[in-house]
């Protein structure tokens, strides 16, 4: 008995089940009314938001439309504006909490009319005749010259297989990999992930995690773009969680 409102969206048969035995009935209302009444700082009249699926035994009797007369010519059924107002409530609420949770990914609309119109034409796939002709310039050109053409790398604090293995990445993109004493300025000193020491002179130290990407997405990808490009700083004497 101290349960006096069910907030509910979809109709839930269990709660139906416990409705229908209950001696004590608690309102069972809609989304709107607990957004409504929190909007307005107060508990508003139950009435104009019970749901639907589990009206009240006298409000489902009072709702209840009047036998058709034979006279009559009834015109198409007009939808219950009670659903759009449901989900529109649903969606508010639930937006609230998702918003802020970089890890929720957004569920796309149930299909329809409205979700149709809402469609994105990046997400149309386009057809080939749109893309630019230097673009495919461009990527022809990488493929034929290589990713890595015209800059030298240099292998640091691996060990013999894994310094095979991005070696042949290098090679396979026309990169130049030099040996590791070395008086050339590399363009790149490539080292793990948690760093090492360089003592050669280079242009920029990237992990692995940044020569991998690079041939991935076959572009040389700024360091800037992820923190992974980068060696992770550990101070001395300390371990990574």
């Amino acid at each position: 008995e101290e349960l006096t409102h069910v907030v509910m969206g979809e109709l839930d048969q269990e709660l139906q089940k416990f409705l229908s035995k209950a001696s004590y009935r608690p309102h069972v209302v809609t989304v709107q009314w607990l957004l409504d009444s929190f909007s307005r700082g107060g508990l508003l009249p139950e009435e104009g938001y019970l749901h639907p699926d589990c009206l009240p035994p006298a409000a489902a009797a009072a709702s209840m439309p009047p036998p058709r007369s034979s006279r009559s010519s009834a015109g198409p059924p007009v939808p219950s504006p009670t659903t759009p107002r449901i989900k529109t409530a649903e969606e508010d609420l639930l937006s609230q909490y998702m918003d802020d949770d970089p890890t929720v990914v957004d569920l796309p609309p149930p299909p329809g009319e409205n979700h149709r119109e809402s469609i994105n034409v990046a997400a149309v796939p386009q057809p080939e005749s749109w893309e630019p002709s230097h673009t495919r310039t461009t990527q022809d050109s990488i493929q034929q010259e290589g990713l890595f053409a015209g800059r030298s790398f240099l292998l640091v604090g691996f060990g013999p297989e894994a310094e095979a293995q991005f070696s042949m990445l290098i090679s396979e993109q026309r990169g130049k990999l030099l040996p590791a004493r070395t008086r050339v300025v590399a363009d790149y000193a490539v080292v793990p992930l948690l760093g090492c020491s360089v003592e050669a002179t280079v242009d920029e130290v990237v992990t692995d995690t940044w020569l991998a990407m690079c041939v991935e997405k076959e572009c040389v990808l700024q360091l800037s773009a992820n923190p992974l490009f980068v060696p992770v700083p550990v101070r001395e004497g300390h371990f990574p969680l």
